[in-house]
């Protein structure tokens, strides 16, 4: 699996984000949004902190799940929301290699 760098902000609870912290090391898998309508699968294999709270930022290795989905908008400076189901729980940023 091809893998990238990130940097995640994750919302406040009251601005709609996460109403508890996040394990990140035990294989959190969200969604990244950069365009409406398409969700890029995502896993969390490394992060500059073991969990995330509401407000919390982390850098972060993701490595791109599904083979045949096109991963080619997550370019360095892509910006992206991160969704849980239908919720926007954090946004964040691609970073260079």
């Amino acid at each position: 699996m091809k893998r990238i760098q990130v940097e995640v902000h994750f919302k406040l609870t009251a601005s709609g984000g996460r109403r508890m912290p996040v394990l990140l090391t035990t294989s959190y898998r969200p969604h990244f949004v950069i365009e409406p309508d398409k969700l890029l699968g995502v896993v969390f294999v490394q992060a500059s902190a073991s969990m995330a709270a509401p407000g919390e930022t982390v850098i972060a290795t993701v490595a791109l799940m599904y083979e045949g989905v096109d991963y080619s908008a997550l370019v360095p400076g892509a910006v992206f929301d991160v969704v849980e189901g239908s919720q926007i729980v954090a946004t964040g940023s691609v970073l260079p290699p």
